[in-house]
């Protein structure tokens, strides 16, 4: 009897159109030895030399239809330039953000929750509330993809809130990147585009916002909340693109 539900591909596909795929495709196109491009970004951005990638947290594909209600700017990019690719399982804060600062998949960065009890014990991790305990370093050896560009020569920086400085998450995630704090969208766009700015080499700007997050945790997609946060978001590309 032929199965009336096949099995669909197995998701997440790593090594092809996955978060862990965007660092090395932006470091392909600046030039970085060994650096693999799976998104297929050089043909359109040969001879760029300075690129910013901003996280934005919360915000997935299937949420573009109801954020673009109060973002034309995300709307446009969208309907243009964009293209679903896959997060790692699971999807969470901490392990998307080592995902994508690593380059490398949730099961070799080791990275695998919110939350994760710590071997040898009963203790819990929370790893957006970690500090030095236990040392990053250790618990998420794997070399960060700005510590990779940053041996290469580009100028690397990481644009996030001003709690997250030295926190274990950030650097498990972005170490190698000088760290700059933005409090809001507005410090925010101005630090990228600053950091952007400050060099004439090859230059690669990491950023984060958690707005969208937030308040889709709180109060959920759609709310007045999130939509006044997709509504700052859309400001904040739509600076990021003029400047």
């Amino acid at each position: 009897m032929t199965d009336p539900h096949p099995l669909s591909p197995v998701s997440p596909r790593y090594g092809g159109d996955s978060l862990a795929d965007v660092l090395p495709a932006a470091l392909a196109v600046l030039g970085v030895p060994g650096a693999v491009d799976r998104l297929g970004l050089l043909p359109g951005l040969a001879g760029v030399r300075r690129i910013a990638v901003l996280l934005v947290d919360g915000l997935g594909w299937y949420q573009l239809p109801v954020a673009a209600r109060h973002a034309p700017t995300l709307a446009g990019l969208a309907a243009t330039v964009g293209r679903p690719i896959v997060t790692g399982f699971p999807s969470t804060t901490p392990t998307s953000l080592v995902t994508l600062g690593t380059g490398a998949p949730p099961g070799q960065h080791g990275v695998l929750g919110f939350r994760v009890r710590v071997p040898g014990g009963d203790r819990v991790l929370s790893h957006v509330e970690w500090a030095d305990d236990p040392d990053p370093l250790r618990w998420q050896p794997v070399p960060t993809q700005l510590t990779r560009a940053r041996a290469a020569g580009v100028a690397t920086t990481v644009v996030s809130r001003p709690e997250f400085a030295g926190s274990g998450l950030t650097l498990a995630a972005n170490r190698g990147g000088d760290f700059r704090g933005a409090a809001d969208v507005d410090a925010l766009a101005g630090a990228v585009l600053t950091a952007l700015a400050a060099g004439s080499g090859p230059t690669l700007v990491s950023a984060y916002h958690p707005d969208l997050d937030r308040y889709g945790h709180l109060d959920g997609v759609d709310s007045p909340r999130w939509q006044a946060a997709a509504t700052e978001l859309d400001g904040l590309l739509a600076r990021l693109v003029d400047g």
